[in-house]
């Protein structure tokens, strides 16, 4: 930025590209550089909604982008004016750009009028990659690129486990956590990056922040607990690892990256003894601190001769599990995505955990496909507060 009013960060999803452009932004505020900023999602609206655009009959429209660069250029202070374009490079909006990145710093819209780009402000493009950017749209602008392992996992974890300190003060649960992830993590993950294929695309950084998210909630009324010895935490982190690092896993063109991954795991840590079946199969009874498989918990089904054909359920081991996994994510605050072909239960699985909700909780279905606009998604999720589980 002291040389280049135009930036670009390029890395994938979890490489930290966010992390590093607001620790820089809080480090010149605290340093007494004052500096703000403005996010936006250039592909969450079309051209014209990013620009603005000359209605036929009420006349100019102001766009997304136009009113916030009109906006810093009218504010005169010293203070730092960064807008933030997080999304992925596209010509129909990029090329726009042109006269702002090169020497004019200048946005001309339909209207014609001219919007500069003054000293104090700054263009951050945060994206992927620039497939679709043209040599001259790249030339403009200085282009910092992160992969994966610049960051890492390790400062995610460090400061998770430093949150989990403070709320339960425990030094020894902290050092008990320390432990097992620099025993556990950075070798499943070796063995995944060489061996294994997941459904869909996941970062490794995705696969610790899960295993975190879970133990969140195995852990979270660990202060209530008489037992908190290293083998009771290390029980439910193995069971938060076998979640968090293994769940994408599936059969693909006829290799059970699955039955892999669960072979491979009882091989190595044999210290912890889960049974003959797959490492899938078992949960932990919280009354003995012991793997127990999954089908103990399935209720017997109850036939209800009033429901209709397509309402009936009938739990089976997979429901179970999925519903409880799906649980210790909702209930400490985190999203779920489940993924899979058509006719696997993805509906019905999220449809039964919604029903099973407390009275505070209302829930909602939104059917979405490619063709589906950021504008109709926000005025049907608007009037309602929406848990949000997704699958695709």
């Amino acid at each position: 930025f002291e040389v280049r009013h135009s930036v670009f960060i390029l890395g994938p999803s979890g490489s930290g590209k966010s992390t590093v452009w607001r620790v820089l932004q809080e480090a010149q505020t605290k340093s007494g550089k004052k500096t703000l900023h403005e996010i936006i999602n250039p592909k969450s609206q079309d051209t014209n909604e990013l620009y603005g655009y000359i209605h036929p009959v009420l006349g100019w429209k102001d766009g997304v982008f136009s009113c916030v660069m009109r906006n810093f250029a009218q504010l005169e202070n010293e203070a730092w004016k960064w807008i933030v374009l997080d999304g992925e490079v596209d010509p129909d909006w990029i090329e726009s750009l042109n006269t702002v990145m090169d020497d004019n710093k200048m946005l001309t819209l339909a209207s014609n009028e001219r919007v500069p780009l003054n000293p104090t402000m700054r263009l951050l493009i945060e994206v992927g990659n620039l497939r679709n950017a043209s040599p001259a749209t790249v030339s403009r602008g200085g282009v910092l690129m992160l992969n994966e392992k610049d960051l890492g996992w390790r400062p995610f974890v460090d400061s998770w486990v430093d949150r989990r300190f403070e709320l339960t003060n425990d030094t020894h649960e902290m050092k008990v956590l320390e432990q097992l992830f620099r025993e556990y993590v950075e070798i499943s993950l070796e063995y995944i990056r060489r061996n294994l294929k997941p459904i869909t695309n996941v970062m490794e950084i995705n696969m610790v922040m899960t295993t975190c998210f879970l133990l969140e909630g195995l852990l979270r009324k660990d202060g209530k607990r008489e037992d908190t010895s290293k083998e009771t935490i290390e029980n439910y982190f193995v069971f938060a690892c076998i979640w968090g690092l293994g769940s994408a896993f599936s059969v693909d063109k006829g290799v059970d990256n699955r039955k892999m991954f669960s072979d491979w795991w009882k091989l190595t840590w044999q210290k912890i003894k889960l049974g003959d079946d797959d490492v899938y199969d078992y949960q932990i009874d919280p009354a003995t601190n012991t793997f127990v498989p999954w089908v103990n918990s399935v209720e017997l089904y109850q036939h209800d001769p009033d429901l209709a054909f397509h309402h009936l359920i009938v739990p089976t081991t997979d429901t179970v599990r999925l519903l409880r996994i799906i649980d210790l994510l909702a209930s400490t605050g985190h999203h779920v995505q489940l993924c899979g072909v058509a006719g696997t239960a993805k509906t019905t699985v999220a449809h039964q955990y919604t029903k099973s909700l407390s009275e505070e909780w209302s829930s909602c279905t939104l059917y979405l496909n490619s063709r589906t606009e950021g504008l109709s998604l926000i005025h049907i999720s608007e009037p309602t507060r929406i848990l949000s589980i997704s699958y695709a």
